[in-house]
Protein backbone atom coordinates (compact mmCIF):
# COMPACT_ATOMS: atom_id res chain seq x y z
CA UNK A 1 0.00 0.00 0.00
CA UNK A 2 2.72 2.37 0.96
CA UNK A 3 4.07 1.62 -2.61
CA UNK A 4 1.38 2.32 -4.38
CA UNK A 5 0.89 5.64 -2.59
CA UNK A 6 4.45 6.91 -3.26
CA UNK A 7 4.87 5.72 -6.63
CA UNK A 8 2.74 8.08 -8.74
CA UNK A 9 4.76 11.37 -7.19
CA UNK A 10 8.20 9.30 -7.68
CA UNK A 11 7.21 8.98 -10.82
CA UNK A 12 6.29 12.66 -11.66
CA UNK A 13 9.12 13.90 -10.15
CA UNK A 14 11.57 11.45 -12.71
CA UNK A 15 9.49 12.66 -15.22
CA UNK A 16 9.90 15.99 -14.61
CA UNK A 17 13.75 15.39 -14.32
CA UNK A 18 14.08 13.99 -17.66
CA UNK A 19 11.65 16.53 -19.69
CA UNK A 20 13.78 19.32 -17.85
CA UNK A 21 17.27 17.84 -18.42
CA UNK A 22 17.77 17.91 -14.84
CA UNK A 23 21.70 16.21 -15.80
CA UNK A 24 23.00 17.20 -12.50
CA UNK A 25 20.56 14.88 -10.54
CA UNK A 26 19.99 12.17 -13.43
CA UNK A 27 23.66 11.58 -14.55
CA UNK A 28 24.20 10.63 -10.76
CA UNK A 29 21.15 8.74 -10.35
CA UNK A 30 22.01 6.58 -12.98
CA UNK A 31 25.67 6.25 -12.43
CA UNK A 32 24.87 4.93 -8.82
CA UNK A 33 22.09 2.36 -10.70
CA UNK A 34 24.66 1.02 -13.11
CA UNK A 35 25.85 -2.42 -11.69
CA UNK A 36 29.58 -3.37 -12.70
CA UNK A 37 29.56 -6.74 -13.66
CA UNK A 38 31.77 -8.72 -11.72
CA UNK A 39 32.67 -12.58 -11.39
CA UNK A 40 34.54 -13.03 -8.81
CA UNK A 41 34.98 -11.47 -4.63
CA UNK A 42 37.90 -9.74 -6.18
CA UNK A 43 35.58 -7.26 -7.98
CA UNK A 44 33.65 -4.64 -6.01
CA UNK A 45 30.08 -4.31 -7.34
CA UNK A 46 29.89 -0.44 -6.36
CA UNK A 47 33.49 0.31 -7.91
CA UNK A 48 32.92 1.80 -11.42
CA UNK A 49 36.43 3.02 -11.63
CA UNK A 50 37.34 2.18 -15.75
CA UNK A 51 40.54 -0.50 -16.09
CA UNK A 52 39.87 -1.75 -19.59
CA UNK A 53 37.64 -1.53 -22.35
CA UNK A 54 34.25 -0.39 -21.23
CA UNK A 55 31.64 -2.26 -22.46
CA UNK A 56 27.61 -0.98 -21.83
CA UNK A 57 25.11 -3.82 -21.61
CA UNK A 58 21.02 -2.71 -22.93
CA UNK A 59 19.03 -4.96 -21.56
CA UNK A 60 21.11 -7.22 -19.30
CA UNK A 61 18.35 -9.59 -18.54
CA UNK A 62 18.16 -11.54 -21.77
CA UNK A 63 22.36 -12.06 -21.67
CA UNK A 64 22.00 -15.28 -19.53
CA UNK A 65 25.82 -15.55 -18.61
CA UNK A 66 27.54 -13.58 -21.45
CA UNK A 67 27.81 -10.22 -19.27
CA UNK A 68 29.49 -12.71 -16.22
CA UNK A 69 31.50 -14.48 -18.80
CA UNK A 70 33.07 -11.29 -20.70
CA UNK A 71 33.81 -9.34 -17.69
CA UNK A 72 35.29 -12.19 -15.74
CA UNK A 73 37.94 -12.48 -18.79
CA UNK A 74 39.39 -9.89 -17.16
CA UNK A 75 39.82 -7.87 -20.80
CA UNK A 76 36.39 -6.01 -20.28
CA UNK A 77 34.78 -3.93 -17.76
CA UNK A 78 31.09 -4.52 -18.32
CA UNK A 79 28.79 -2.12 -16.80
CA UNK A 80 24.24 -3.29 -16.93
CA UNK A 81 21.22 -1.36 -16.67
CA UNK A 82 18.20 -2.85 -15.78
CA UNK A 83 15.23 -2.67 -17.97
CA UNK A 84 13.41 -1.85 -15.18
CA UNK A 85 15.10 1.43 -15.53
CA UNK A 86 14.94 1.66 -19.64
CA UNK A 87 10.77 1.92 -18.54
CA UNK A 88 10.83 4.47 -16.56
CA UNK A 89 12.42 6.25 -19.22
CA UNK A 90 9.85 5.01 -21.81
CA UNK A 91 7.24 5.88 -19.99
CA UNK A 92 8.14 9.52 -19.70
CA UNK A 93 7.48 9.70 -23.63
CA UNK A 94 5.53 6.74 -24.85
CA UNK A 95 1.78 6.76 -23.28
CA UNK A 96 0.94 3.47 -21.53
CA UNK A 97 -1.12 2.52 -24.46
CA UNK A 98 1.75 2.16 -26.47
CA UNK A 99 2.49 -1.19 -24.58
CA UNK A 100 -0.92 -2.58 -24.76
CA UNK A 101 -1.92 -1.62 -28.26
CA UNK A 102 -3.16 -4.50 -30.39
CA UNK A 103 -0.77 -3.49 -33.38
CA UNK A 104 2.95 -4.70 -32.07
CA UNK A 105 4.72 -1.23 -31.10
CA UNK A 106 7.85 -2.72 -32.47
CA UNK A 107 6.73 -2.89 -36.31
CA UNK A 108 5.27 0.33 -35.65
CA UNK A 109 8.40 1.77 -34.60
CA UNK A 110 10.13 0.47 -37.04
CA UNK A 111 7.92 1.86 -39.47
CA UNK A 112 7.89 5.19 -38.48
CA UNK A 113 11.94 5.24 -38.47
CA UNK A 114 11.89 3.69 -41.73
CA UNK A 115 9.68 6.25 -43.26
CA UNK A 116 11.66 9.10 -41.46
CA UNK A 117 8.08 10.06 -40.37
CA UNK A 118 9.00 10.20 -36.12
CA UNK A 119 6.38 10.09 -33.90
CA UNK A 120 6.48 13.28 -31.80
CA UNK A 121 7.13 10.43 -28.77
CA UNK A 122 9.64 9.24 -30.83
CA UNK A 123 11.51 12.35 -31.33
CA UNK A 124 11.26 13.71 -27.71
CA UNK A 125 12.82 10.42 -26.56
CA UNK A 126 15.55 10.45 -29.16
CA UNK A 127 16.13 14.19 -28.88
CA UNK A 128 16.67 13.19 -25.04
CA UNK A 129 19.33 10.53 -25.46
CA UNK A 130 21.09 12.40 -27.96
CA UNK A 131 21.67 15.24 -24.97
CA UNK A 132 21.94 12.48 -22.51
CA UNK A 133 24.20 9.45 -23.84
CA UNK A 134 27.47 10.83 -24.74
CA UNK A 135 27.17 12.11 -20.88
CA UNK A 136 26.41 9.01 -19.39
CA UNK A 137 28.49 7.33 -21.08
CA UNK A 138 31.67 9.34 -20.82
CA UNK A 139 30.65 8.86 -17.31
CA UNK A 140 31.32 5.43 -17.44
CA UNK A 141 34.09 5.24 -20.07
CA UNK A 142 32.16 3.56 -22.53
CA UNK A 143 33.54 1.97 -25.51
CA UNK A 144 30.28 0.02 -26.81
CA UNK A 145 26.91 -1.02 -26.48
CA UNK A 146 25.68 -4.16 -26.71
CA UNK A 147 22.75 -5.71 -27.11
CA UNK A 148 20.86 -9.07 -26.98
CA UNK A 149 18.09 -8.74 -29.55
CA UNK A 150 16.47 -5.87 -31.70
CA UNK A 151 12.88 -7.05 -30.85
CA UNK A 152 11.91 -5.30 -27.48
CA UNK A 153 10.67 -2.00 -27.32
CA UNK A 154 12.77 -0.91 -24.55
CA UNK A 155 16.07 -0.84 -26.14
CA UNK A 156 14.93 0.54 -29.57
CA UNK A 157 15.52 4.02 -28.99
CA UNK A 158 18.43 3.76 -26.89
CA UNK A 159 20.37 1.28 -29.26
CA UNK A 160 19.08 3.64 -32.81
CA UNK A 161 20.50 6.97 -30.82
CA UNK A 162 23.99 5.05 -29.71
CA UNK A 163 24.32 4.37 -33.27
CA UNK A 164 23.59 7.57 -34.75
CA UNK A 165 26.00 9.33 -31.99
CA UNK A 166 28.38 6.83 -33.47
CA UNK A 167 28.99 4.63 -30.18
CA UNK A 168 30.07 1.30 -31.76
CA UNK A 169 27.46 -0.91 -31.16
CA UNK A 170 27.22 -4.97 -31.46
CA UNK A 171 24.30 -7.15 -31.49
CA UNK A 172 25.39 -10.88 -29.77
CA UNK A 173 22.03 -12.41 -30.92
CA UNK A 174 20.75 -14.31 -28.09
CA UNK A 175 17.48 -16.31 -29.97
CA UNK A 176 19.73 -19.65 -31.79
CA UNK A 177 18.07 -22.37 -31.81
CA UNK A 178 15.60 -22.79 -35.20
CA UNK A 179 15.96 -26.97 -36.10
CA UNK A 180 12.93 -26.64 -38.07
CA UNK A 181 11.74 -24.46 -41.30
CA UNK A 182 9.00 -23.04 -39.31
CA UNK A 183 11.55 -21.51 -36.86
CA UNK A 184 13.75 -20.39 -39.40
CA UNK A 185 11.47 -18.42 -41.77
CA UNK A 186 9.56 -16.72 -38.21
CA UNK A 187 13.30 -15.10 -37.48
CA UNK A 188 14.17 -14.60 -41.40
CA UNK A 189 10.72 -12.59 -41.76
CA UNK A 190 10.60 -10.52 -38.65
CA UNK A 191 14.14 -9.08 -39.63
CA UNK A 192 12.64 -8.74 -42.95
CA UNK A 193 10.09 -6.43 -41.59
CA UNK A 194 12.40 -3.91 -39.62
CA UNK A 195 13.90 -2.93 -43.03
CA UNK A 196 16.94 -1.93 -41.22
CA UNK A 197 19.57 -2.70 -38.85
CA UNK A 198 20.21 -0.55 -35.90
CA UNK A 199 23.62 -1.36 -34.96
CA UNK A 200 27.12 -1.86 -36.16
CA UNK A 201 27.34 -5.58 -36.31
CA UNK A 202 26.45 -9.39 -35.24
CA UNK A 203 27.57 -12.00 -33.82
CA UNK A 204 25.38 -15.33 -34.36
CA UNK A 205 26.09 -18.50 -32.18
CA UNK A 206 25.65 -20.29 -35.28
CA UNK A 207 25.58 -20.71 -39.05
CA UNK A 208 21.39 -21.24 -39.29
CA UNK A 209 21.44 -18.04 -37.84
CA UNK A 210 23.49 -16.18 -39.93
CA UNK A 211 21.96 -17.44 -42.77
CA UNK A 212 18.37 -16.20 -41.53
CA UNK A 213 19.76 -12.75 -41.60
CA UNK A 214 21.48 -12.41 -44.54
CA UNK A 215 18.34 -13.86 -46.14
CA UNK A 216 16.42 -11.16 -44.36
CA UNK A 217 18.45 -8.67 -46.74
CA UNK A 218 18.81 -6.01 -43.37
CA UNK A 219 22.83 -7.06 -43.23
CA UNK A 220 25.52 -7.90 -45.27
CA UNK A 221 28.29 -10.45 -44.79
CA UNK A 222 30.43 -7.66 -43.53
CA UNK A 223 28.12 -7.03 -40.97
CA UNK A 224 27.75 -10.51 -39.17
CA UNK A 225 29.85 -13.34 -38.35
CA UNK A 226 29.60 -16.98 -36.35
CA UNK A 227 31.66 -16.66 -32.91
CA UNK A 228 29.42 -19.11 -31.20
CA UNK A 229 27.93 -18.97 -27.71
CA UNK A 230 30.26 -17.78 -24.86
CA UNK A 231 28.83 -20.21 -22.36
CA UNK A 232 30.37 -22.96 -24.92
CA UNK A 233 33.82 -22.75 -24.49
CA UNK A 234 33.86 -23.91 -21.03
CA UNK A 235 31.41 -27.15 -22.12
CA UNK A 236 33.79 -27.89 -25.07
CA UNK A 237 36.59 -27.82 -22.44
CA UNK A 238 35.42 -30.57 -20.33
CA UNK A 239 33.75 -32.39 -22.83
CA UNK A 240 36.28 -32.81 -25.71
CA UNK A 241 39.73 -32.30 -23.73
CA UNK A 242 39.50 -33.95 -21.08
CA UNK A 243 39.76 -38.05 -20.24
CA UNK A 244 36.94 -39.91 -20.16
CA UNK A 245 36.63 -40.78 -16.46
CA UNK A 246 36.60 -36.69 -15.44
CA UNK A 247 33.62 -35.82 -18.15
CA UNK A 248 31.54 -37.21 -15.55
CA UNK A 249 32.81 -34.61 -12.58
CA UNK A 250 31.29 -33.55 -10.58
CA UNK A 251 30.71 -36.69 -9.80
CA UNK A 252 27.86 -37.83 -6.92
CA UNK A 253 27.48 -41.89 -5.13
CA UNK A 254 24.64 -42.23 -7.07
CA UNK A 255 23.66 -43.18 -10.43
CA UNK A 256 21.63 -39.64 -11.45
CA UNK A 257 18.37 -39.63 -13.85
CA UNK A 258 18.05 -36.14 -15.47
CA UNK A 259 14.36 -35.00 -16.70
CA UNK A 260 14.02 -32.11 -18.88
CA UNK A 261 10.28 -31.20 -18.63
CA UNK A 262 7.78 -29.20 -20.59
CA UNK A 263 4.35 -28.01 -19.69
CA UNK A 264 1.39 -29.91 -20.25
CA UNK A 265 0.09 -26.89 -22.39
CA UNK A 266 3.11 -26.04 -24.27
CA UNK A 267 2.10 -24.22 -26.93
CA UNK A 268 3.58 -25.93 -29.93
CA UNK A 269 3.00 -29.47 -29.05
CA UNK A 270 -0.66 -28.66 -27.37
CA UNK A 271 -3.00 -31.77 -27.85
CA UNK A 272 -4.16 -34.85 -26.21
CA UNK A 273 -1.24 -37.02 -27.77
CA UNK A 274 1.24 -34.62 -26.21
CA UNK A 275 -0.61 -34.82 -22.91
CA UNK A 276 -0.23 -38.69 -22.94
CA UNK A 277 3.52 -38.00 -23.07
CA UNK A 278 3.58 -35.72 -20.47
CA UNK A 279 2.00 -37.62 -17.99
CA UNK A 280 3.50 -40.75 -18.84
CA UNK A 281 6.88 -39.56 -18.57
CA UNK A 282 6.60 -37.82 -15.32
CA UNK A 283 4.55 -41.41 -13.85
CA UNK A 284 7.37 -42.95 -15.08
CA UNK A 285 10.29 -40.79 -13.18
CA UNK A 286 7.68 -40.88 -10.05
CA UNK A 287 7.63 -44.46 -9.86
CA UNK A 288 11.21 -45.38 -10.88
CA UNK A 289 12.20 -42.64 -8.04
CA UNK A 290 9.97 -44.49 -5.49
CA UNK A 291 11.18 -47.89 -6.33
CA UNK A 292 15.14 -47.10 -6.85
CA UNK A 293 16.39 -45.43 -3.79
CA UNK A 294 19.80 -45.86 -4.63
CA UNK A 295 19.31 -43.86 -7.78
CA UNK A 296 18.73 -39.39 -8.09
CA UNK A 297 16.05 -37.87 -10.50
CA UNK A 298 16.00 -34.83 -11.00
CA UNK A 299 13.13 -32.87 -12.55
CA UNK A 300 14.44 -29.66 -14.68
CA UNK A 301 11.94 -26.90 -15.36
CA UNK A 302 12.44 -23.79 -16.51
CA UNK A 303 11.11 -20.77 -13.98
CA UNK A 304 8.22 -19.85 -16.53
CA UNK A 305 6.70 -23.20 -16.23
CA UNK A 306 6.23 -22.51 -12.58
CA UNK A 307 3.02 -20.88 -11.45
CA UNK A 308 4.76 -18.36 -9.60
CA UNK A 309 6.00 -17.38 -12.73
CA UNK A 310 3.03 -17.03 -14.42
CA UNK A 311 -0.44 -17.13 -13.82
CA UNK A 312 -2.51 -20.49 -15.72
CA UNK A 313 0.85 -22.90 -16.25
CA UNK A 314 0.27 -26.05 -14.52
CA UNK A 315 3.76 -26.69 -12.87
CA UNK A 316 5.56 -30.40 -12.62
CA UNK A 317 4.74 -29.98 -8.65
CA UNK A 318 1.70 -29.83 -8.59
CA UNK A 319 1.10 -32.64 -11.16
CA UNK A 320 3.69 -34.70 -9.03
CA UNK A 321 1.82 -34.22 -5.99
CA UNK A 322 -1.46 -35.70 -7.77
CA UNK A 323 0.34 -39.24 -9.15
CA UNK A 324 2.67 -38.97 -5.82
CA UNK A 325 1.55 -37.20 -2.73
CA UNK A 326 4.35 -38.57 -0.64
CA UNK A 327 7.27 -37.07 -3.03
CA UNK A 328 8.17 -34.59 -0.86
CA UNK A 329 9.76 -37.09 2.03
CA UNK A 330 11.66 -38.80 -1.23
CA UNK A 331 15.20 -37.74 -0.86
CA UNK A 332 15.63 -38.89 -4.84
CA UNK A 333 13.17 -36.92 -6.41
CA UNK A 334 14.51 -33.50 -6.30
CA UNK A 335 13.65 -30.12 -8.88
CA UNK A 336 16.53 -27.76 -10.10
CA UNK A 337 15.34 -25.11 -11.78
CA UNK A 338 18.24 -22.05 -11.19
CA UNK A 339 21.11 -24.71 -10.62
CA UNK A 340 24.17 -24.53 -13.77
CA UNK A 341 22.82 -26.56 -16.19
CA UNK A 342 26.11 -27.92 -17.75
CA UNK A 343 26.90 -29.04 -14.02
CA UNK A 344 24.01 -30.87 -14.11
CA UNK A 345 24.57 -32.56 -17.77
CA UNK A 346 27.82 -33.67 -16.54
CA UNK A 347 27.12 -34.95 -13.66
CA UNK A 348 24.37 -37.04 -15.36
CA UNK A 349 24.06 -40.98 -16.42
CA UNK A 350 20.70 -40.65 -18.19
CA UNK A 351 19.67 -37.62 -19.81
CA UNK A 352 15.62 -37.47 -21.11
CA UNK A 353 12.94 -34.96 -22.17
CA UNK A 354 11.18 -33.95 -25.64
CA UNK A 355 13.02 -30.63 -26.84
CA UNK A 356 15.57 -28.60 -24.85
CA UNK A 357 19.25 -27.56 -26.38
CA UNK A 358 19.49 -29.42 -23.13
CA UNK A 359 19.40 -32.39 -24.93
CA UNK A 360 21.89 -31.21 -27.90
CA UNK A 361 23.91 -30.83 -25.15
CA UNK A 362 23.84 -33.90 -23.59
CA UNK A 363 24.28 -35.78 -26.84
CA UNK A 364 27.54 -33.50 -27.69
CA UNK A 365 28.66 -35.01 -23.94
CA UNK A 366 28.32 -38.34 -24.79
CA UNK A 367 25.37 -38.97 -22.01
CA UNK A 368 22.40 -41.45 -22.85
CA UNK A 369 19.73 -39.29 -23.99
CA UNK A 370 16.43 -40.81 -24.34
CA UNK A 371 13.43 -38.79 -25.80
CA UNK A 372 10.13 -39.92 -25.37
CA UNK A 373 8.89 -39.57 -29.22
CA UNK A 374 5.31 -41.60 -28.66
CA UNK A 375 4.05 -43.47 -31.63
CA UNK A 376 0.31 -41.97 -31.15
CA UNK A 377 2.09 -38.41 -30.89
CA UNK A 378 4.33 -39.30 -33.81
CA UNK A 379 1.35 -39.55 -36.59
CA UNK A 380 -0.12 -36.40 -35.80
CA UNK A 381 0.12 -33.28 -37.44
CA UNK A 382 1.72 -31.28 -33.99
CA UNK A 383 4.01 -34.79 -34.11
CA UNK A 384 4.85 -34.16 -37.87
CA UNK A 385 6.32 -30.76 -37.13
CA UNK A 386 8.50 -32.37 -34.25
CA UNK A 387 11.75 -30.39 -34.43
CA UNK A 388 13.97 -33.33 -34.03
CA UNK A 389 11.97 -35.08 -36.19
CA UNK A 390 14.36 -35.77 -38.36
CA UNK A 391 17.50 -36.13 -36.36
CA UNK A 392 15.69 -38.92 -34.09
CA UNK A 393 18.48 -41.44 -35.34
CA UNK A 394 20.91 -39.84 -33.18
CA UNK A 395 19.36 -40.23 -29.79
CA UNK A 396 17.65 -43.56 -27.88
CA UNK A 397 13.70 -43.15 -28.66
CA UNK A 398 11.02 -44.32 -26.72
CA UNK A 399 7.44 -45.12 -28.89
CA UNK A 400 5.41 -45.87 -25.75
CA UNK A 401 5.33 -45.45 -22.08
CA UNK A 402 6.74 -49.02 -21.13
CA UNK A 403 9.56 -48.35 -23.46
CA UNK A 404 10.48 -45.20 -22.07
CA UNK A 405 10.62 -47.07 -18.31
CA UNK A 406 13.00 -49.81 -20.09
CA UNK A 407 14.90 -47.20 -21.41
CA UNK A 408 16.11 -45.86 -18.79
CA UNK A 409 16.69 -48.45 -16.80
CA UNK A 410 18.95 -50.18 -19.81
CA UNK A 411 21.15 -46.80 -20.02
CA UNK A 412 21.36 -46.61 -16.02
CA UNK A 413 22.82 -50.65 -15.85
CA UNK A 414 24.76 -49.60 -19.48
CA UNK A 415 25.42 -46.63 -20.57
CA UNK A 416 26.15 -46.05 -24.62
CA UNK A 417 28.76 -44.56 -26.02
CA UNK A 418 28.51 -43.00 -29.28
CA UNK A 419 29.95 -44.82 -32.68
CA UNK A 420 32.28 -41.89 -34.34
CA UNK A 421 29.34 -41.91 -37.01
CA UNK A 422 26.47 -40.80 -34.61
CA UNK A 423 29.34 -38.40 -32.74
CA UNK A 424 29.76 -36.70 -35.65
CA UNK A 425 26.39 -36.47 -36.42
CA UNK A 426 25.54 -34.76 -33.30
CA UNK A 427 28.54 -32.45 -33.41
CA UNK A 428 27.57 -31.21 -36.54
CA UNK A 429 23.62 -30.85 -35.61
CA UNK A 430 24.64 -29.09 -32.81
CA UNK A 431 27.50 -26.39 -34.50
CA UNK A 432 24.97 -25.31 -37.46
CA UNK A 433 21.60 -25.47 -35.05
CA UNK A 434 23.26 -24.17 -31.71
CA UNK A 435 26.47 -23.08 -31.29
CA UNK A 436 30.35 -23.53 -32.14
CA UNK A 437 32.17 -25.24 -30.17
CA UNK A 438 35.84 -25.12 -30.84
CA UNK A 439 37.10 -23.75 -27.72
CA UNK A 440 37.80 -20.33 -29.34
CA UNK A 441 34.49 -18.63 -28.93
CA UNK A 442 35.63 -15.92 -26.85
CA UNK A 443 38.60 -15.04 -28.99
CA UNK A 444 36.43 -15.02 -31.99
CA UNK A 445 34.20 -12.50 -29.88
CA UNK A 446 36.90 -10.34 -28.57
CA UNK A 447 38.21 -10.18 -31.94
CA UNK A 448 34.81 -8.48 -33.15
CA UNK A 449 34.18 -6.81 -30.46
CA UNK A 450 37.72 -4.88 -31.36
CA UNK A 451 37.20 -4.26 -34.94
CA UNK A 452 33.81 -2.55 -34.20
CA UNK A 453 35.36 -0.18 -32.19
CA UNK A 454 38.51 0.54 -34.28
CA UNK A 455 36.03 0.56 -37.53
CA UNK A 456 34.00 3.24 -35.68
CA UNK A 457 37.03 4.97 -34.36
CA UNK A 458 38.61 5.46 -37.82
CA UNK A 459 35.37 6.71 -39.31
Amino acid sequence: MLFKIIKQPVKVVFSFLVRRRVYFILLPLFYFVTKRVHSSSKNNPNNLKRSKTGLFALHPELFRGDLEILAGSGVYTVYKLSVWWQWQIIDVFYPRSTSEAEVDPVITWYESINSICLTSESIEIQQFFSDFLPRYYKMLNVDCVIVANIRYFPDLDWTYVSKKLCMPSLLIFRESVMLVEADYLVVRNRHASYKQLIVDFIIAHNHRLEKSFLDSGIVTRKQIRVCGNLRMDDFAQRVFNSPTETIDLPRQTKKRVVFIYLPKRFGRFRSDEYSEIHDATLEVIVDLAKSMTDTDFVIRPKAQHLPTHKSGVVDPVSIIEKICPEHMSMPNLSFDIYGDAHELILSADVVCGLLSTVLLESALANKPVIIPFFDNFSRTEKGQIYPLKSHLHLFDVARNMEEFRQLILCRLETPSVHDSSTQKGITELFEESVSIVDGCVFENTKRVICEVIDAQNRA
